[in-house]
């Protein structure tokens, strides 16, 4: 990611997600200043995923950029907590970042899919990922959330991961692409018991 689209994502992207939240969770702030230090991080995480891939010279892909993007904006925080208990993750406001940094990861890999299908002309595929995501369905909490407390508590145990985040990033959407693809067949060819009804 040059330089160059990280301003756009942070600008267009980050910022506004986390003004939202900020809004909506006022015991929140946002630092616009970090920007630079989450650039710094991404250049610097970017080039050590580089060294771990196999084939000199590939290119990094959407999810691995994703997950590269979410690391660098957990790993220097720029949401702190004003007047708030000690940490507790079932407050909302304790996973500011890591809530922000997924959401504006799953972000940045739509505008990735809706610049890939317009350029091959996709109609289809881009009209799914102009919908939201689809996520399976969670029994404690929404799927998005247990994500987010996935985060957290790898954060805090040192043990995240990019490249199982970035696995985790495709797997999110090949469920999105195959359920709404499969929604859309169901549409067209409706079972007996519904045409009847």
């Amino acid at each position: 990611m040059l330089k160059s689209d990280f301003d756009r994502f942070w600008n267009n992207t980050l910022v506004p997600l986390a003004e939202n939240f900020e809004r909506k969770y006022t015991n929140c702030s946002f630092d616009k200043s970090k920007k630079h230090k989450v650039y710094e991080s991404y250049e610097e995480i970017k080039n050590k995923v580089h060294s771990y891939m196999q084939q000199e010279g590939m290119k990094i892909d959407r999810h691995k950029i994703a997950a590269i993007i979410t690391f660098s904006i957990m790993r220097n925080s720029p949401f702190s907590l004003n007047n708030l208990p000690a940490e507790n993750p079932k407050i909302i406001e304790h996973l500011a970042n890591e809530y922000i940094s997924f959401a504006s990861s799953l972000s940045l890999i739509r505008s990735f899919i809706i610049t890939k299908c317009q350029k091959e002309n996709d109609s289809i595929r881009e009209n799914i990922f102009r919908q939201n995501y689809v996520f399976p369905d969670s029994e404690h909490c929404h799927y998005f959330i247990a994500v987010v407390r996935n985060l957290y508590y790898s954060k805090l145990n040192q043990s995240l991961d990019i490249f199982t985040l970035a696995n985790l990033y495709f797997m999110i959407e090949s469920y999105t692409e195959i359920y709404k693809k499969q929604e859309m067949f169901l549409n067209l060819n409706p079972s007996p018991d519904t045409l009847s009804s």
